[in-house]
């Protein structure tokens, strides 16, 4: 264990080395310093420019590798290593060769004691690990952050289409009907069909219009019939649920009711008639989700066990593209 301590020339007694360092070494305990040559340094790491043959059959004995180099060889991970070290020069594709001493030119062997921790700064879609001996436990820290580009749509808006109506009851034998639609989402949101004079039974209107959309529940339709002197008449009421509206929409007849006419009005108010049928389309208008106004939560889970890596196991992005 040591520490650097600054720049400067070596002396070795009164004799001094023409060869300048950019740093030296204090040493707590007894050690051995050596001095290696530019000329000493290029021979010993001369491999990096052709590759290191002895990590290319290393790695070439994992089973991950060993159906690229021999593609006849078994699944069996116990099977897998037997087998590829049994194919010959010859049953290796020279692309496969090529990128295997690519691969070992830029790997590096590394000797960890038991126990050891080994960091590793690249993800790994990045770098591959290759255990040739031994076992080792992958842990990472996984950071997870909440997204907000993924949110669903949202309902804005219902878009109705009033069509027409068909066996509608009411007006006398001289003076035909003149019925319009009322529509109502919720309490407060109303629209309203213009009058179909003397449209009689079978009304048709083909009215368009919009009600915005904030979680109502009910929708509701009531047929009226215009009355110049006195009031107007009701014609029939129906509702839809909104729950039942599907997001591609609907089209159909909606059944109406209304009180049952009768004499005796405790009868006529627990009673209700059917009063015809109306046709109506309802779709959605949507926009995309707004994410809120905030920053996206944040959490990391320290020291998390990713993986086990027996002997001539990989862990990396390219082995598991494999």
């Amino acid at each position: 264990v040591g520490e650097i301590f600054g720049e400067g020339e070596l002396w070795l007694g009164d004799e001094m080395l023409q060869t300048r360092f950019s740093g030296a070494a204090y040493a707590d305990d007894f050690g051995m310093v050596g001095v290696i040559t530019t000329q000493l340094l290029e021979t010993a790491f001369a491999d990096r420019a052709i590759g290191n043959c002895r990590i290319v059959q290393r790695v070439q004995r994992a089973p991950a590798f060993a159906r690229i180099a021999n593609p006849e060889a078994p699944l069996s991970v116990e099977e897998a290593p037997t087998a590829a070290a049994a194919a010959s020069p010859e049953d290796v594709g020279s692309v496969v060769q090529a990128a295997l001493k690519e691969l070992a030119s830029f790997a590096s062997c590394l000797h960890v004691s038991q126990g050891q921790e080994m960091l590793v700064n690249d993800t790994p879609p990045d770098s591959i690990v290759f255990v040739a001996s031994g076992a080792m436990e992958a842990r990472v820290n996984i950071l997870v952050t909440e997204r907000f580009d993924n949110l669903p749509p949202r309902r804005v808006a219902l878009k109705l289409r009033i069509e027409g109506a068909e066996g509608l009851t009411g007006g006398g034998w001289l003076d035909k009907m003149d019925p319009y639609v009322l529509v109502r989402l919720g309490d407060q949101k109303r629209l309203q069909t213009p009058v179909a004079w003397n449209a009689g039974a079978r009304p048709q209107w083909q009215y368009e219009a919009a009600l915005t959309y904030d979680g109502e529940e009910e929708l509701t339709f009531v047929v009226m019939d215009r009355e110049v002197v006195s009031a107007d008449a009701l014609g029939g009421a129906a509702t839809l649920q909104v729950s039942d509206i599907p997001d591609a929409g609907w089209r159909g007849a909606l059944p109406l009711t209304r009180p049952k006419r009768s004499i005796f009005k405790s009868e006529a108010a627990t009673q209700d008639e059917s009063a015809g049928r109306l046709r109506v389309a309802v779709t959605w208008e949507w926009e995309p989700g707004e994410p809120p106004a905030r920053q996206p939560k944040e959490r990391l889970f320290e020291n998390q066990r990713l993986c086990f890596l027996d002997q001539l196991s990989c862990w990396g992005h390219e082995i598991f593209a494999v």
